[in-house]
């Protein structure tokens, strides 16, 4: 029979494959003593209404001191890995595809300068209107009378 309080990365009882080992480790320990019976006359102690000291090589029982490991803190190094691999990740999963990645679809370049107004062509002229607004042909005045 014994006692003691359970906890830490031991208590997980592998419940994460080991792995609790890698960070977890115990935040202290508690001694519990637990009695073994080692058989008549070759303990140290012997049974009355407790435990009493009853000379080496005397007593049935033998008394065994045990280390328990109590709550949990995190390793040092995994203080620092941790949030590291937590900003890799956000990363990974922030950053664009692509480093020309673009929420608006790509404008078309005019094959005109449309700010140059030497050597006007009807097609610079229609692009240039339907772009800027410039080389517009308004709408054709009557052409005068002929005089007769």
């Amino acid at each position: 029979a014994g006692g003691g309080v359970v906890g830490g990365a031991a208590a997980c009882g592998g419940a994460c494959g080991g792995a609790e080992a890698l960070c977890v480790e115990p935040a202290g320990t508690v001694q519990s003593v637990e009695w073994q019976y080692v058989g008549q006359g070759r303990g140290s102690f012997d049974t009355a209404p407790g435990y009493n000291f009853v000379g080496h090589g005397c007593g049935s029982y033998e008394q065994e001191v045990v280390d328990v490991p109590i709550g949990r803190k995190c390793r040092p190094l995994c203080l620092v890995l941790l949030p590291l691999l937590v900003l890799l990740l956000l990363a990974y999963v922030l950053w664009p595809s692509s480093p020309n990645a673009s929420t608006e679809p790509p404008t078309a370049v005019s094959p005109f300068n449309c700010q140059d107004a030497t050597d006007v062509t009807p097609a610079k002229a229609i692009e240039c209107c339907q772009t800027e607004g410039l080389f517009c042909e308004s709408t054709p005045m009557p052409e005068p009378p002929v005089p007769e």
